[in-house]
């Protein structure tokens, strides 16, 4: 929940991935950072003066996603691949975006392509992919299995950890969401991984184990919403409507002060849906998701938006 995922976009952040391994592979000098239009222009620059060469593409297809121009960025990556086919990197950016734009048909097919172009060492991120390809078409079962494969294959990253724990939960297996993630923690302590843990511990009815690991945080630091949050929903598992109602009056106190109409902090709104629900105000509760599933939907962690919804799908 809020004030633990202060991060890059995730577009930004797989655009600085793919430039990353792209000048791994090529040797090509970066240009200085500037603003996105800035270096759009730079680049046409280049791509004026020496060519469209892919490195050059897939540079300034980074810059129109931070823009959020999709479509102008689905063009130079398609274009980018017609001379560096095999190009994984490349493959993996494309389909991000095609699913960006609501492509899921075009992205899984471009998946499908890269593996079987793929060598059996690059495919782990492929199946992660397309995991997220049968997540957004509501095939958890399968996109589970991808996630399995994608993790069987390579060394997983922090990410595929909360994917395969969210889609055991969209399946109802909270309980092995939060032994696989209690595993991933006592590997690699993590702060987030023991948000997700906790949340995974809650939905699975262990709410005196949670409410203990919760505790170590709702005493300290200033800010404690979302702690307060987790510790009203393990409340409310245990029938403690008294201590719960307390918990949830103090984080909503303390998110009125945060939240800032003129730049809103969508974790912040997320959070606060949560603790207007599990309060019973439904119809608050709403028009803050409402808020958060348009343009700010890119900036609510998926563990935690998924939780939300079925949360409220289930009348809580």
């Amino acid at each position: 929940m809020g004030g633990f995922l202060q991060k890059e976009t995730k577009e930004r952040a797989a655009g600085i991935l793919l430039c990353a391994a792209m000048l791994l592979v090529t040797g090509f000098d970066v240009i200085g950072h500037d603003s996105p239009e800035h270096e759009i222009e730079a680049l046409n620059k280049k791509i004026a003066a020496s060519g469209a060469t892919a490195e050059l593409l897939a540079q300034r297809a980074t810059e129109w996603r931070a823009l959020g121009k999709y479509d102008e960025a689905a063009r130079d990556l398609e274009k980018a691949l017609l001379t560096r086919s095999n190009s994984i990197p490349l493959i993996l950016e494309y389909a991000s975006v095609e699913l960006e734009r609501g492509n899921v048909c075009v992205a899984s097919g471009v998946i499908e392509s890269g593996l079987a172009r793929a060598q059996e060492t690059e495919k782990a991120p492929l199946h992660m992919m397309m995991a997220e390809v049968f997540e957004q078409r509501g095939v958890h079962d399968k996109a589970l299995v991808e996630c399995e494969m994608a993790m069987a294959g390579a060394e997983p990253q922090l990410e595929w950890h909360l994917t395969r724990a969210r889609l055991m939960c969209r399946l109802g297996r909270h309980a092995q969401a939060a032994a696989t993630l209690k595993v991933a923690h006592e590997k690699t302590p993590n702060v987030v991984l023991e948000i997700e843990w906790i949340e995974a511990m809650i939905d699975a009815g262990q709410n005196a184990e949670a409410l203990e690991r919760v505790s170590n945080y709702t005493r300290r630091g200033r800010w404690r919403s979302a702690w307060l949050i987790r510790r009203a929903r393990a409340e409310l598992g245990l029938n403690r409507r008294e201590a719960a109602k307390a918990s949830l009056a103090a984080a909503l106190g303390e998110l009125e002060q945060r939240i800032n109409p003129a730049k809103v902090d969508a974790t912040l709104l997320a959070d606060r849906a949560m603790a207007l629900l599990l309060r019973g105000d439904r119809d608050a509760a709403a028009k803050d998701m409402d808020r958060i599933r348009g343009v700010l939907k890119a900036q609510v962690p998926g563990s935690m938006l998924a939780r939300l919804e079925r949360i409220f799908s289930e009348g809580r």
